[in-house]
């Protein structure tokens, strides 16, 4: 019995952060009205920039997570303006293409730009599970499901006020 719970917390808590990862294709697309694939690779880059700025910079986490986030918002602004703006009047696959391409090229210039930075982060949560009544719990994918759970909106009625609109 301890086992199938152990799995069941551990499957619960790994769709958490598959939520997580749905939320973002869903704000990208509200924002941009563009299927992004490439979000793990911006993420990456995030965390990237976030070790980087521990590791060589020597912030701390606090001020490495603000650097990153500025770093993340200029190369946004970047893509966007490079790329982004010649993409508006092109079919939607080609954007869907261009995504994939970018992904490919963050994992390939990340590997370059980013060799010989440790991209271990010391967080502050205990890194040892915590033992719930024999079943043990992984204290980051716990905090990933706090995270997960804080950023999810609560319920909205929309109503369809015909096929093509929903309004909520």
């Amino acid at each position: 019995m301890v086992f199938f719970l152990s799995l069941l917390i551990d499957g619960a808590l790994a769709g958490a952060i598959y939520a997580l990862i749905a939320l973002a294709f869903v704000l990208v697309y509200k924002a941009s009205r563009m299927i992004n694939f490439a979000i793990g690779e911006w993420v990456m880059w995030g965390a990237l920039l976030v070790a980087v700025g521990i590791h060589t910079i020597g912030l701390g986490l606090g001020a490495a997570i603000v650097f990153a986030c500025a770093g993340m918002v200029a190369l946004a602004f970047v893509f966007s303006r490079l790329v982004l703006r010649r993409m508006a009047a092109l079919p939607v696959i080609a954007s869907i293409m261009v995504t994939l391409g970018l992904g490919a090229a963050m994992r390939g210039i990340g590997a370059v730009i980013f060799t010989g930075v440790p991209s271990g982060i010391s967080l502050p949560i205990p890194a040892d599970p915590i033992a719930i009544g024999g079943v043990r719990v992984a204290t980051d994918k716990l905090v990933a499901a706090i995270v997960a759970a804080l950023c999810m909106p609560g319920r909205r009625r929309c109503r369809s006020a015909s096929m093509s609109t929903v309004t909520c």
